[in-house]
């Protein structure tokens, strides 16, 4: 996840730009192992390298407005 996300909503478009990335959910959901995540298809692209969760901080950018909006992705 080292490129920005962007996402088109009709006119808008939105861009994350990471701040801090850190491998290993476990701490917050004990389930969360490698095995289960891999039965998961649709988190492959939010998966290390490894297979394990990553979480994120990040800020999201929303060009219709200039909103610049803090959030945290667990």
């Amino acid at each position: 996840m080292d490129h920005p996300l962007h996402w088109q909503i009709g006119d808008i478009r939105i861009t994350r730009l990471q701040e801090l990335q850190a491998p290993g959910m476990r701490f917050i959901v004990p389930n969360a192992t490698i095995e289960n995540l891999a039965e998961i298809p649709w988190l492959t692209p939010f998966l290390s390298d490894q297979g394990d969760a990553v979480g994120s901080v990040h800020a999201l950018i929303n060009s219709s407005c200039q909103l610049l909006t803090q959030v945290a992705s667990y």
